[in-house]
């Protein structure tokens, strides 16, 4: 297989997924550029792939739920198996998923950390916040990150032009206290500025 090829993805859409992750009990969201079309409740930009966010505390139960897939642990130095009962550690995040090694790749799983009731910002162990808060519901009841911390996700220091959108899109939209705790995350981050946080204060 060339590298193009290991590389190659054709993700599934938003109702294959609800589909594959039927009997899953535990909780999970969209996340990712989904997320944030999801919230604002129509689509307005392509997606290269799809992302599913769950806690770190249950991965081997996802992994039983996908058993007969094929799974990748993204991380340097590349893409290595995920073996069946391996627990990953924090410095891995994202697992790449795929029916078999001659597939395309499907979707991606992101593993989040938690401590007690609260979720951690992988970046930076200062940024947490509650799980209760972590989640949304759309009016057709699919689980969506908050938008607020999916853009703190998306605020780089090198602004893509696909997270750029998302940030406007998805801003308008976003309620007063949800857009003063992004903008004191992004503070806490970006001590020596960051471009959100101007535009942030033009909605408050």
């Amino acid at each position: 297989m060339s590298e193009s090829e290991q590389y190659l993805w054709e993700p599934y859409d938003v109702e294959k997924m609800l589909a594959l992750m039927q009997g899953f009990d535990r909780p999970w969201c969209f996340a990712g550029g989904y997320a944030i079309e999801l919230f604002v409740g129509e689509s307005f930009r392509p997606h290269g792939d799809i992302d599913i966010f769950l806690f770190r505390e249950d991965q081997l139960l996802i992994q039983e739920h996908f058993l007969d897939w094929d799974m990748h642990r993204a991380a340097l130095p590349g893409l290595t198996p995920w073996e069946k009962g391996e627990y990953l550690e924090a410095k891995i995040r994202d697992i790449w998923v795929r029916e078999n090694p001659d597939a395309p790749w499907r979707f991606q799983l992101m593993l989040n950390d938690r401590v007690e009731e609260n979720w951690v910002f992988k970046r930076n162990s200062d940024i947490r916040g509650s799980v209760k808060d972590m989640f949304l519901y759309t009016s057709g009841s699919i689980p969506v990150l908050a938008p607020e911390i999916q853009l703190l996700y998306k605020a780089k220091e090198v602004i893509l032009e696909k997270d750029q959108l998302d940030f406007d899109r998805a801003l308008p939209l976003m309620e007063p206290e949800k857009i003063r705790l992004l903008q004191n995350w992004l503070e806490i981050q970006y001590p020596n500025g960051h471009d959100w946080i101007k535009k942030l204060n033009l909605f408050l």
